[in-house]
């Protein structure tokens, strides 16, 4: 439980006694009890981290160790600010992680053929693809390459007169 509650945004004052004797002993402790009591705990840890990051009490190299760049912090407390509802709030963020998954999908596919495309080659690349998976409804890219190049198109071929792609 918090120290505020969550439908009034009223100290509890047996919450704030609580909060201030555990913060003292861990601080981690204390944090989480003030930020779950929070309507949105990851919007305002998110917040937090972004400030910390602009003040300079946090690097970016810091938060990479967690898989968490400052670019997803940013999108994290956009979709907050931007949406009505929670929901839609997360909603957002999840339909976000699954088009960074594809992207960084298409990466390592362009990666493992030791390709040098340009821009425009790895987006149509990326379409043709995700064009394919979504036709035969797979959710994993790299399979969808596979099955591509089973059916004998590889869209990371360099592109022949006979063929569309790239």
């Amino acid at each position: 439980m918090g120290i505020f509650g969550k439908q009034s945004n009223r100290i509890d004052p047996k919450a704030a006694v609580a909060f201030c004797e555990n913060a003292v002993d861990n601080p981690a402790g204390g944090a989480a009890i003030l930020i779950s009591s929070t309507e949105q705990p990851v919007f305002t840890i998110a917040q937090i981290l972004l400030m910390m990051l602009k003040e300079g009490d946090l690097k970016a190299s810091e938060l990479q160790l967690l898989g968490i760049d400052e670019n997803e912090l940013a999108s994290i407390v956009e979709a907050f600010k931007s949406s009505k509802t929670v929901d839609e709030a997360m909603h957002q963020l999840q339909v976000g992680a699954v088009m960074a998954e594809y992207n960084k999908q298409v990466v390592e596919l362009v990666r493992e053929k030791n390709l040098t495309l340009t821009e425009e080659q790895v987006e149509s690349f990326r379409s043709n693809l995700c064009q394919f998976a979504f036709e035969n409804d797979i959710t994993d890219l790299k399979l969808a390459h596979r099955l591509m190049c089973a059916e004998g198109v590889d869209p990371l071929r360099p592109p022949t007169a006979s063929a569309g792609y790239l």
